[in-house]
């Protein structure tokens, strides 16, 4: 309460992080809806390790339209469905409109892991949705959230649109596969492009290789570190010649490759 008063006083924050942890989800909730009433904010680190609705991160990026810098981490963003239920909670009373949202989150001791059935893909939808609204955005990063291809793709899609960012993370992200690779390295990512820890194996190393060969433009720095299953055959694609005349700096380290960095 008193950090949220805080920011109901300070309108001048830049740079705002924030780390939860499963506890007075309200209170997180109305901490959110505070700092979407900070027009300044520039960078945005959120590491929530919890839920939250999509109309609290939908008013938390309508109002942010001066954003160069979102990192999202370890966060489920669930929205409700045709019954006007929270996804993976279908015993729960539907939540009301963003008015009096905050008050009704007060305990929905919704279960810790989503169910497989439900769409977690709400928070990528969420940033392109209201892409429009950040035109300065430059680095962007959705970390260990188990983003799918199909969502990816439409992520590369808006990216096209928007004429690129510098710096694109999609670190712990381990439900990725070839297409989805391969299509966000095509993307216009131009200083970094962090893919570590996405459990990628030596189809899904090929497929990022074949892609980085042939882009317009070089990436920066193509960050591959953890990747432990790429195998001989990935790296042999990950240092032809070819691919490496397009990456300028390419982190290769524990990958089971005696932490080869080029």
């Amino acid at each position: 309460l008193l950090l949220e008063r805080a920011l109901q006083q300070n309108h001048s924050l830049t740079h705002v992080s924030i780390g939860w942890r499963h506890t007075h989800r309200s209170g997180l909730a109305r901490l959110l809806f505070a700092i979407a009433q900070c027009p300044n904010v520039r960078h945005l680190h959120l590491v929530l390790d919890d839920w939250i609705p999509d109309v609290v991160l939908n008013s938390l990026l309508q109002n942010l339209k001066d954003i160069e810098c979102l990192h999202i981490q370890a966060t489920h963003v669930l929205s409700k469905d045709e019954n006007g239920h929270w996804c993976c909670s279908p015993t729960k009373p539907p939540a009301s409109e963003a008015g009096v949202l905050v008050p009704r989150l007060r305990g929905l001791n919704m279960e810790r892991t989503p169910s497989s059935t439900c769409d977690h893909s709400v928070i990528t939808k969420c940033v392109i949705r209201q892409a429009h609204f950040y035109p300065r955005l430059k680095v962007l990063s959705l970390v260990d959230y188990d983003l799918t291809d199909s969502t990816v793709v439409s992520l590369a899609d808006y990216l096209h649109i928007c004429g690129g960012i510098s710096e694109l993370s999609l670190r712990g992200n381990r439900k990725l596969t070839g297409h989805g690779l391969r299509m966000i390295c095509h993307a216009p990512v131009m200083d970094k492009l962090d893919l570590s820890l996405c459990d990628l194996d030596p189809e899904d190393a090929i497929a990022v290789a074949d892609a980085v060969k042939v882009r317009p433009w070089p990436v920066g720095e193509l960050l591959l570190a953890g990747n432990h299953r790429i195998g001989s055959d990935g790296l042999k694609a990950l240092t032809h010649k070819t691919f490496c005349q397009n990456v300028v700096s390419l982190d290769l380290s524990y990958t089971d490759a005696k932490d080869y960095r080029a």
